[in-house]
């Protein structure tokens, strides 16, 4: 899944909320320069992978549903390193 959505530059809105992730699934630059999204759902993500850069130059961002995600504090650290 590395890579997935990246420079997906009309992409505004995604919901993910019925992916399957694996333990250790590698979410690197999965979202990475997609400039327009502004509404995602990733709130059943849980035991992922990325390495700092999973939502790179994503600036438009306003609402992340991260529901049942158990590592919240990897994610939050990964949007905080995003220019917004």
């Amino acid at each position: 899944m590395k890579q997935m959505f990246y420079s997906s530059v009309k992409l505004t809105s995604l919901n993910l909320s019925n992916f399957i992730i694996s333990s250790d699934t590698v979410l690197s630059s999965m979202f990475r320069n997609c400039s327009s999204l502004e509404y995602l759902d990733i709130s059943n993500f849980n035991n992922f992978y990325s390495d700092g850069k999973m939502f790179m130059e994503v600036n438009n961002i306003k609402y992340i549903d991260l529901g049942n995600v158990d590592n919240t504090d990897y994610i939050q650290k990964e949007i905080q390193n995003t220019k917004f």
